[in-house]
């Protein structure tokens, strides 16, 4: 589609919403998918850390007057768009913004926007635990994941400071378990994860392999199969692969 095209998308008239509206649902969805979006969209809501509250990104008609044209525009965009959870307060808001949302007219098996989310990040995932206090309390970045039934790619960054722990008797940092991970994270809780093909765990600070790759090939071991195909997991850092 020309640049003109896609600027002419952006400035849609309740009179273009309705020529759109004419074509079959099959080319609409190809029209909807070359407006303007982010591929990525940092969630602050409702601000954190001086961070300024996200306003999430949406095509014009995403306001248009029609209430298919609307649904069908929110599908396309929470499809295609890699939500990043920069903080707690943000994984409410953005819980929020999901539930609020009704696709049962676009879609047959779409009801809330949880349902159209294919990818999320989290680009703090290590530190999240400050919030888990007792035993029972979810990890509610988890549990976010848990609501999209059609997550298909997982993002989380890790901190190397975090990977290791002091013994105070020995005066050495070690590495932690898999096994620690796996309860101080809640991570068995994403072997729920039944459309998961790809899941991503990114050291973002710090040097050296720690406990990563023993995790991945933990969770390639134990996660579900998708269509006969075992999980894609990727160790990498930030800025490139682990060697």
């Amino acid at each position: 589609m020309l640049e003109e095209d896609r600027k002419l998308l952006e400035k849609l008239d309740c009179k273009r919403c309705q020529i759109l509206l004419k074509l079959p649902p099959e080319l609409r969805h190809q029209v909807l998918s070359y407006l303007p979006k982010h591929d990525i969209v940092a969630v602050n809501l409702p601000g954190n850390h001086g961070l300024p509250p996200t306003k999430i990104p949406l095509p014009a008609t995403a306001h248009a007057g029609d209430r298919l044209l609307r649904q069908e525009t929110l599908i396309v965009t929470i499809e295609s768009t890699t939500w990043s959870i920069h903080s707690w307060p943000g994984n409410q808001g953005f819980q929020a913004w999901l539930g609020g949302i009704d696709l049962t007219l676009a879609s047959k098996t779409y009801a809330t926007g949880f349902d159209a989310v294919k990818s999320l990040m989290f680009e703090f995932f290590s530190r999240y635990p400050h919030r888990i206090k007792q035993p029972q309390d979810p990890n509610n970045d988890i549990e976010l994941m848990l609501k999209c039934g059609n997550l298909e790619h997982v993002t989380t960054e890790w901190a190397g400071e975090e990977l290791r722990e002091y013994d105070r008797v020995t005066g050495t940092w070690n590495y932690k378990t898999v096994d620690q991970l796996r309860v101080d994270y809640r991570l068995d809780r994403m072997l729920e994860l039944r459309k998961l093909k790809k899941l991503e765990l990114v050291l973002c600070k710090g040097v050296g392999l720690g406990v990563l790759p023993e995790l991945g090939a933990w969770f390639v071991a134990n996660m579900p199969q998708v269509a006969g195909k075992a999980i894609e997991v990727v160790v990498k850092q930030k800025y490139g692969y682990l060697a």
